[in-house]
């Protein structure tokens, strides 16, 4: 099938959000919905019919149309959350190719959590979804989503985004169609009025009806997000783009976060350009998206380029060349890489797909020189090297510090050596006297970095763009593990010293997670959020959706995921089994000293915990800091919040105190004081 032109996308795009003012539509809210007619189920289980007693969402969708796409892990959580409550979502591709469709699918597998179909193909019922349905409701746009309550009837049509209150009402059995219909009636009239506003350039008039919109629908406001930071850049308040664009980040969609990226290099002022916060809201979209959104690239790649690192910007581009994606203009793209590199576009080599992982062979360690041990000329067989990838501006390499100390000293004398390899840093007079302060609390090898001659073929190799990052070598010259320090526990030290570490599962699950994160990552980002709120149905549906797509012997994540149904079951005061879970946790990690502190933190920092809640964290902390020797700050730190919050003031001022002697950073000892003040004061620190 042919793919629409990018003018027809657009409107169809456009469309989506307004109530066409046409003929009467033939299919509305309250009809009993047209039966399912697919062509063929690419994924999940086949939906026959529409079973009485059951809610559906039918979603259209297609692999070209970039808000339908932006919507899918929207759309997964909610099947995730309400699939006890009765709700199938299901996703029909309509004005597509099948074979784009089955390979779109193919892809995203292990993401996708609900049944998803073609429409039917040529012959006598062609395209029967997108004319019974879409067409019947007068609906040319898409994504749509049509709402099925339990007797079968259409409740409500309209786009995903704005799914989410209708859905809850459907479900709980309180919806209002007269009520909605209004509603809907109300955000359309305003979507007409945005329009008109943006095609007239009347920015304030946007942000006028921006307001207005919020207050009919607040469950909108995301969707023009992008366009309110569009309006400001426009009215010259560069500042005010960027704090708004800072506010509401932490919770925005991967799509949403590109367009925002995006509007925020059209600063005419250069110098007002937050080139960091385009940064982070680019690599926000991709870390969620698995590094294929061309909006995105094209975003961090201009960004890198306006901050002046050039090689950075070269990658992301080169990146962009390897994508199999039309949306992207390559002949730009080309253009921009002569730009940078001096060489024609012809001469510009092709993107590279990381290849180094486990199981490969680590390369060379060419370090430019070594500020601190024995300088590692050559990895020795027998020995296991752990390599940290840190820099001294870098506040969580810095915080990680204590935890890679510990396990230097936990298995110095058992074949594991321990480099802390300085990245991405030039001045090296900074780097020894950050070493020289932090003297017995940082007593690895030291060595630092020249024009990356380690960090391109170590990092940029894995396909690691950001530190820390830990590269952990087997005794066999071969590199075992790779990811954040906080995640390597002592489990794999000691698998990887001992020759047991399970390298083929390692390789398979690596290349897993890469498939799922997107929809892990999705759901991780949402759960704080939704336990701030007290709202314990989305905290565990969330906590439910990560464990129902991270594999049953993928322990590291499994992990994770304990941790955070221990903070749920603390908030919500189920201290019985927060206790009970806890104590598993630290068995099945052999009491290890990082996974102990993290139950400490979350109990340290509730509210009102009970005295059994704090004498089971007091316990775990004694514990950590025992393993530690009594180096870590962050246990220090926890261990004095404990006291205080028990009433023992004395003995938090002295905790403290220790914390701040063995604090790694400025901030950190900052922070440390500034708590040690509050106790002083009979005061529970804020942070």
């Amino acid at each position: 099938m042919k793919k629409p032109s990018s003018i027809l996308i657009a409107t169809l795009i456009l469309a989506s959000l307004s109530v066409l003012r046409a003929a009467e539509p033939q299919l509305k809210a309250g009809d009993p919905a047209p039966p399912l007619r697919v062509g063929r189920w690419v994924a999940g289980s086949p939906v026959t019919k529409l079973e009485p007693g059951r809610i559906y969402a039918v979603e259209f969708w297609a692999t070209w149309c970039a808000p339908c796409i932006a919507s899918m892990p929207h759309l997964a959580e909610l099947q995730s959350k309400h699939e006890k409550g009765g709700l199938t979502v299901v996703a029909v591709a309509v004005k597509d190719d099948a074979k784009a469709v089955n390979a779109f699918v193919a892809k995203r597998k292990e993401a996708l959590n609900h049944p998803i179909a073609t429409d039917t193909p040529e012959g006598k019922d062609a395209e029967f979804m997108a004319k019974e349905w879409l067409e019947k409701a007068g609906r040319e746009g898409i994504p749509q989503t049509f709402i099925i309550d339990r007797k079968g009837r259409i409740a409500w049509i309209g786009h995903p985004m704005r799914l989410d209150g209708p859905l809850a009402a459907v479900l709980k059995g309180t919806f209002d169609p007269r009520q909605q219909e209004q509603m809907d009636k109300a955000f359309a009239e305003l979507d007409l009025k945005l329009g008109e506003a943006i095609r007239e350039t009347r920015w304030r008039d946007v942000l006028a009806v921006l307001d207005e919109m919020n207050q009919v629908d607040p469950a909108s406001a995301p969707l023009n997000y992008s366009t309110r930071v569009k309006a400001l850049i426009q009215l010259g308040e560069a500042a005010a783009a960027n704090r708004f664009a800072r506010e509401v980040a932490p919770g925005v969609s991967e799509m949403i976060a590109a367009h925002i990226a995006s509007e925020l290099l059209k600063v005419s002022d250069k110098d007002q350009t937050d080139y960091d916060l385009v940064i982070s809201l680019a690599q926000q979209t991709l870390n969620i998206g698995g590094f294929r959104n061309p909006m995105a690239l094209s975003s961090l790649a201009r960004a890198y380029e306006g901050h002046g690192k050039t090689d950075d910007a070269v990658r992301v581009w080169r990146q962009m060349l390897a994508l199999d994606d039309p949306a992207i203009d390559k002949d730009n793209v080309r253009k921009r890489l002569a730009s940078l590199t001096g060489k024609s576009s012809a001469d510009t080599p092709p993107a590279t797909k990381a290849l180094l992982g486990p199981g490969d062979p680590a390369p060379a360690l060419k370090a430019h020189s070594w500020i601190q041990g024995e300088p590692v000329q050559v990895f020795e067989k027998g020995k296991a090297y752990l390599l940290d990838f840190w820099a001294t501006w870098c506040g969580p390499c810095v915080a990680s510090i204590p935890h890679i100390e510990h396990l230097h000293q936990k298995y110095k004398d058992q074949g594991l050596v321990v480099i802390g390899q300085n990245v991405w840093e030039d001045d090296t007079s900074k780097i020894s006297a950050f070493v020289e302060k932090v003297a017995n609390k940082m007593t690895y090898r030291i060595a630092l970095d020249s024009q990356e001659a380690v960090a391109k073929p170590w990092l940029r190799a894995a396909g690691q763009n950001g530190i820390p990052v830990v590269i952990l070598v087997g005794k066999d010259g071969n590199i075992a593990w790779i990811d954040h320090p906080e995640a390597l526990s002592e489990t794999v030290v000691e698998q990887v010293l001992a020759g047991t570490f399970d390298l083929a599962k390692e390789k398979r699950l690596q290349q897993v997670r890469g498939k799922i994160s997107g929809a892990y990552y999705e759901a991780f980002r949402k759960f704080q959020p939704a336990i701030k709120t007290r709202n314990w149905v989305d905290a565990q549906a969330l906590l439910d959706r990560m464990k129902s797509i991270v594999p049953a012997d993928d322990t590291e994540w499994r992990a994770v995921i304990r941790k955070q149904q221990f903070t749920l079951l603390v908030a919500k005061r189920e201290d019985n089994e927060a206790i009970k879970l806890g104590e598993s946790i630290l068995t099945d990690e052999k009491q290890n000293s990082g996974s102990a502190n993290s139950l400490v933190w979350v109990i340290a920092h509730a509210e009102n915990p009970s005295v059994a809640l704090l004498k089971f964290a007091e316990m775990c902390a004694m514990q950590a800091n025992e393993a530690t020797r009594g180096q870590h700050p962050r246990i220090l730190e926890n261990l004095a919040r404990l006291h205080f919050r028990q009433g023992n003031r004395s003995e938090a001022i002295q905790r403290q105190e220790q914390a701040i002697d063995r604090a790694t950073s400025p901030d950190e000892e900052k922070r440390l004081r500034d708590g040690l003040a509050a106790y002083q004061k009979g005061q529970l620190p804020t942070q």
